[in-house]
């Protein structure tokens, strides 16, 4: 028993408490009603607007509050009253209100600077798709070279020792051709022996032509040997005549401007 009375006088002090203080008008269009009851527009004696100031003079456990706004007083939703007062724009918040502005247009500014990397990223992702693909391009085309390569490495290593083995060749074939060219001398040499001394000399004339025979042969042969030599030698003497030709021509040229100046 003691409790539940304690319980109902602390109930009636915070209502007294709440009670004859100033209260604010927390949404537009907040009615002041003659009663407690919103059934119907009848009970309706003023309309107040937001943040307008009014004077508590109880508070009712219904959730009603009786306020009085200069010779009016009447019944008011207590969920629609607030005892903060509002806040009052001051030269400070003019102050921030512009910085908010100014914040905004450079948040407007940053969107717009993200929307233009965003493309520019996305054109650079496409010349880096671009340049991988290019980049793949290469590595084939060196892959292909590389290969070829190795192809022309092999047929010139096959070249090469075909030509060792031509060349092995050609000292034979020199060899055997020296071989055989002995050989007839000799032959030739005991013909001329053998024979009468009453035809000594038919045999001295073909003596004669045997040896001119087989130094035109050695001279052939030397000429297939150093056929580098004398190659060289052509080209010398092709370089002199075209020098000598140029030198006279020069020469014709400054004697017919030389008499026409005279």
């Amino acid at each position: 028993m003691n409790k539940i009375f304690s319980f109902i006088f602390l109930l009636l002090l915070s209502v007294n408490s709440l009670a004859n203080t100033t209260v604010f008008v927390i949404n537009d269009n907040t009615v002041i009603r003659s009663d407690r009851s919103d059934a119907d527009s009848k009970n309706i004696i003023k309309n107040v607007m937001k943040d307008q100031q009014l004077q508590r003079l109880t508070m009712h456990y219904s959730g009603w509050s009786l306020v009085s706004l200069e010779d009016v007083s009447g019944w008011i939703l207590s969920d629609r009253l607030t005892t903060t007062p509002p806040v009052l724009i001051t030269t400070d918040s003019n102050n921030n209100i512009d910085q908010i502005v100014e914040l905004n247009k450079e948040l407007a500014q940053l969107k717009d600077n993200i929307e233009v990397l965003t493309q520019q990223n996305s054109l650079l992702k496409s010349d880096n798709t671009k340049l991988n693909n290019h980049l793949l391009k290469l590595e084939q085309t060196v892959s292909d070279l590389t290969r070829k390569n190795m192809l022309l490495k092999s047929d010139n290593s096959q070249l090469n020792t075909d030509i060792e083995g031509f060349k092995g060749d050609t000292k034979s074939l020199n060899i055997e051709h020296k071989v055989q060219k002995n050989s007839l001398e000799l032959d030739k040499k005991s013909t001329i022996v053998d024979e009468p001394l009453s035809d000594l000399k038919p045999t001295n004339l073909a003596k004669s032509s045997l040896k001119d025979t087989a130094t035109s042969i050695s001279f052939i042969d030397n000429l297939n040997t150093n056929w580098i030599y004398v190659g060289i030698a052509i080209l010398l003497g092709l370089v002199l005549i075209v020098f000598s030709i140029y030198n006279n021509n020069k020469r014709r040229h400054f004697d017919l401007n030389t008499i026409r100046r005279h």
